[in-house]
């Protein structure tokens, strides 16, 4: 059988360098990688979230962390704050990752007792990052503590200590990171740059992918490729190529346009550990938090508000005037199928929801992975229907629960706007979000309930992020979580850990380093 010998990425920006990036990191280093991306189509550094997977590549692709951070302006998210969400004058935090991870064999492997306490009992903050975000610190010590330091075996003595159990994520300008991957990736064996805009394309007698051709190099001098990944954003040029449906979620999601800015710092002093999501009157506004600045914009639906409109109203909330970068049309939704032949899709080109919960970086890369994990070989038959359907399946299985994880943000008693009336309208919910919903009336949430419809439970999304907007929002019973406790003979238990695990917290953030103190002393050391 035929070996790949060229893979061609089509577009660059963050998803087109990422996948590069990963691409010669995890196939043999005989494939020579084409990158196609026209300098002359600018990259909109507005800011943009991800989650620990970004870290893992960083490390997998052998990016120090702290290099990548002072180069770029990078900063640390380890959760995102809610405001407004569920009452105006109210915000909860959604804290990413954990110190402590209690499950118990004891109803069932994957029944967390604390994390079930603090639900019952409303613990705003449980956790290292909680109490991390309360404080604007980063879940980091110099670990010179006094000898009596009841938690040296946890905290370290003497030196510097990374207190992350799990991966924390980050806050990215897309503008910076593009350029710092694309630096990266060239400067490895078998990649090749151009610099031009792809235009169309030539088939196989397959319907297989033969060439591309670019608005500068014209139709005489195509680039060939045995694999071809398309980075190309909304317009999906080689996508859209295949009879291929695109699933849109319009009657689950609302909203359908975004008005990104830039945000200068009132206060550089305090610069802040999480992604902020702020509901307005007909969407919400994002702000993440750079070294230099904010990166910001406000995801609305047009219908209920025009753009000038949404514009004199994050000026009135922010108390500034602002200067759109880019005005964003959009409809969420998927492809049925994001590998067709020799072509796969990432990113933009794939399917797009909007950005609540970090999902465009970590999906690109969550795509990639599973196929190279799962599929790739270096014969790979892409006339193997049977294998393109295995992965389509695996990726329309995970944008839909990442659809419906979003739609649980909008199940709020807000309803001051038609928007917010019509955004937490029931008819929104899908039949296994409302299967779920059912479910957690007389129980509590357990990781089984993201893996049903997902084949060897390959992917879903970690069941604590969940239950951070389940007791945020009120969508649990407290009395039934508590009740649940008593009945397994786990309240009291808990309870003692919990009070001892809040104790090391509390004594942990006070000696955790100050945002601003780490950027300005610690990134790139």
């Amino acid at each position: 059988m035929k070996k790949i010998k060229n893979i061609v990425i089509v577009g660059g920006g963050t998803a087109g360098w990422t996948a590069a990036c990963y691409l010669r990191d995890t196939t043999p280093p005989y494939i020579k990688i084409t990158v196609i991306a026209s300098e002359e189509i600018p990259i909109i550094g507005v800011g943009e979230s991800t989650t620990g997977l970004f870290n893992h590549f960083l490390k997998q692709v052998g990016i120090p962390e702290g290099v990548f951070m002072k180069e770029t302006g990078a900063t640390h998210k380890i959760g995102i704050q809610h405001r407004d969400w569920y009452k105006k004058g109210e915000h909860f935090n959604s804290p990413i990752g954990e110190f402590l991870n209690t499950p118990n064999s004891y109803p069932s492997d994957d029944y967390d007792a604390m994390k079930m306490y603090a639900v019952a009992e409303n613990l705003k903050n449980s956790s290292l990052q909680g109490f991390c975000m309360k404080h604007n610190k980063l879940p980091f010590v110099r670990a010179d503590h006094p000898a009596n330091n009841p938690y040296k075996k946890l905290m370290g003595y003497g030196g510097y200590k990374d207190l992350r159990k799990n991966n924390t994520a980050l806050h990215l300008d897309t503008y910076k990171t593009g350029k710092f991957l694309k630096k990266f990736v060239l400067s490895k064996h078998n990649i090749e740059y151009i610099d031009d805009e792809v235009l169309g394309y030539e088939k196989n007698e397959d319907e297989t992918i033969k060439s591309v051709w670019c608005k500068k190099r014209g139709h005489d001098k195509p680039i060939s490729g045995d694999l071809f990944v398309d980075c190309s954003g909304f317009k999906r040029i080689l996508l859209k190529s295949y009879n291929n449906y695109f699933k849109r979620y319009d009657d689950q999601l609302l909203n359908n346009r975004a008005l990104a800015f830039h945000l200068p710092y009132t206060d550089k002093t305090i610069i802040r550990n999480y992604t902020h999501a702020w509901a307005q009157k007909y969407g919400w506004l994002w702000m993440i938090p750079l070294q230099e600045r904010y990166g910001a914009g406000y995801c609305f639906n047009d219908s209920f508000t025009t753009a000038d409109e949404a514009k004199l109203e994050i000026e009135k909330v922010l108390k500034t005037k602002i200067e759109v970068q880019k005005d964003i049309k959009f409809h969420s939704g998927r492809f049925t199928k994001l590998w067709i032949k020799n072509v796969i899709s990432t990113g933009l080109s794939s399917a797009f929801i909007e950005p609540l919960e970090a999902t465009s970086i970590h999906a690109t890369l969550f795509q990639l992975k599973h196929w190279i994990q799962y599929y790739f070989t270096e014969t790979t038959d892409f006339n193997n229907e049977a294998l393109q359907t295995s992965y389509n399946d695996d990726m329309t299985n995970m944008w839909d629960a990442i659809k419906d994880f979003i739609v649980y943000h909008y199940i709020t008693p807000r309803n001051d706007t038609e928007y917010w009336k019509e955004a937490s309208s029931h008819k929104r919910w899908s039949p296994q979000l409302m299967e779920k919903l059912a479910m957690w009336q007389t129980r509590t949430p357990r990781l089984v309930d993201f893996a049903r419809g997902n084949r060897n439970d390959f992917y879903h999304i970690d069941d604590n992020l969940w239950l951070n907007i389940s007791q945020g929002m009120n969508i649990l019973d407290r009395d039934m979580v508590k009740r649940e406790l008593k009945e397994y003979n786990l309240y009291e238990s808990s309870k003692h850990q919990t009070k001892h695990a809040l104790e090391f917290f509390n004594y942990a953030q006070k000696n955790c380093v100050k945002t601003n103190d780490y950027y300005k002393h610690y990134v790139g050391q």
